[in-house]
């Protein structure tokens, strides 16, 4: 766990989970005992109710699974249009399965920043399709998200130039740049690459 606080946080929750009628443990993980300050035991939940309210729903910070068991395709589109958003969502089916699951899909797109299919959301990398954001509450501006490409914008200062003499610019705006400033830029408009730029 990140801290000390955070780790309090999911004992308690999943402690009150674990109290309700509607909830059975299928599996308790071991505690570590390596020394770790702070950490959270993994459990497995089954939500055995009909009501799959908002406690069940939320966002326990740590190593918690809860399983919910549906009976046909249009019960769980109906589960899946009560959960909270999230940075993530994934879907595990099978091929013949696509087209029932095309709700759920749609539904899923309007509430995670980022879709898995048949797959699981543990790596990120600064690359261009890789995207964590979401609706809030899963993040505070769907607009930017935390890794990938998009993410440099979040450091962004954005800054103009009025009538800046030359020689006060950085040297990465200026109208002529020497090899070691030369970036990709917009001139008017129209991109402009320095020389040996790989064309996008």
């Amino acid at each position: 766990m990140l801290t000390e606080r955070i780790a309090n946080g999911f004992e308690e929750g999943t402690a009150r989970l674990r109290q309700r009628d509607d909830v059975r443990v299928l599996a308790v993980g071991r505690r570590d005992n390596t020394g770790a300050v702070f950490c959270g035991v993994p459990l497995l939940l089954e939500a055995t109710g009909v009501d799959f309210d908002e406690a069940l729903n939320a966002e326990y910070f740590g190593p918690l699974l809860v399983v919910r068991r549906y009976r046909s395709f249009a019960e769980l589109a109906d589960l899946v249009e009560r959960l909270s958003p999230a940075l993530t969502a994934t879907v595990h089916a099978e091929e013949a399965d696509e087209e029932k699951l095309s709700a759920v899909v749609e539904a899923l797109s309007s509430r995670a920043g980022r879709l898995i299919w048949n797959g699981y959301p543990t790596g990120v990398a600064v690359a261009w399709a890789m995207h964590h954001g979401g609706r809030y509450p899963a993040t505070t501006d769907p607009l930017h998200t935390s890794v990938g490409a998009a993410a440099i914008r979040r450091w962004l200062k954005p800054i103009a130039y009025q009538d800046v003499p030359q020689r006060l610019l950085p040297p990465e705006v200026k109208h002529s740049t020497d090899a070691d400033h030369s970036v990709p830029r917009r001139v008017d408009g129209r991109l402009t690459l320095p020389p040996g730029y790989p064309a996008p």
